[in-house]
């Protein structure tokens, strides 16, 4: 299937609608941009909270999606988050 095609996924059970990649994609980006940086989620645990909603998601999903995203994964958004603060733990602007 193309790329730009966002079809509905078909994990979801039958008679209730699905969910299209790009409206999970959005929710992914929501979700690592509401994290703590200092205990960023991983992979696996975005698949987990993307499941709680309703999408049934792999983790290998995520994985290819946060990569499209161009996310880093989650030990980098760590170090992110580290370097964005100064010795005393406030966060630098």
């Amino acid at each position: 299937m193309p790329s730009w095609i966002t079809g509905p996924l078909a994990s979801r059970p039958a008679g209730r609608p699905g969910q299209s990649g790009a409206a999970l994609k959005a929710r992914l980006a929501a979700l690592v941009g509401a994290e703590d940086p200092a205990s960023p989620l991983s992979d696996q645990s975005l698949a987990e909270a993307l499941s709680q909603d309703g999408a049934k998601i792999a983790r290998r999903t995520v994985t290819k999606y946060r990569e499209t995203l161009d996310i880093p994964p989650a030990h980098r958004r760590r170090r992110a988050g580290r370097l964005a603060r100064d010795r005393k733990g406030r966060v630098l602007d």
